[in-house]
């Protein structure tokens, strides 16, 4: 009904006000005073790290506020992937493989991963998809070359993690 609307309306608009505030609130705390902007960064930087294996997170930084009052957010995977920085990220980690698939003409043998992006689903995901992606072209010209010597074609690509030194310790 209309009623139903106007109060959707009204709703959405207070939501939004009050985002924009604490949005505002966020940046102050961060631009005027750099402690609040290391607690930030600390804060993030394991929330990341939780994303890797979790489709959730909280954001939990203790007296973050000048007033003193905590910062706490719930930060999902899918928010941060399907953001434009999430999206250039995926992609600035699956360029090297791209750029050597188009210089090698989709020919390799494996693919490694190493550190901590090498835990991220939507990295291994993109890697997988474009490994798949060269395998079927490349099973295609060798399915041909197979026939004329008559051995099968594997077309599997493995694809392997490694911990980088830093992660090793922690494990």
């Amino acid at each position: 009904s209309g009623e139903e609307k106007k109060d959707a309306n009204v709703s959405e608009t207070k939501a939004s006000d009050e985002t924009e505030r604490e949005m505002k609130r966020l940046a102050s705390a961060v631009s005027d005073h750099p402690r609040s902007a290391v607690r930030l960064a600390v804060a993030s930087r394991r929330a990341k790290e939780v994303l890797s294996a979790n489709a959730e997170a909280t954001l939990d930084v203790v007296g973050f506020f000048p007033d003193g009052s905590d910062l706490v957010a719930e930060i999902k995977r899918e928010d941060v992937l399907g953001s434009p920085d999430g999206v250039r990220s995926v992609a600035a980690a699956t360029a090297p493989l791209r750029r050597l698939l188009s210089r090698r003409g989709g020919a390799i043998d494996a693919v490694e991963l190493l550190g901590g992006g090498a835990r991220v689903p939507a990295v291994q995901a993109a890697v997988a998809a474009i490994v798949a992606e060269s395998a079927s072209t490349s099973a295609k010209e060798s399915d041909a070359d197979a026939r004329k010597n008559k051995k099968p074609n594997t077309g599997s690509i493995p694809i392997h993690t490694r911990l980088n030194l830093e992660e090793a310790v922690a494990v």
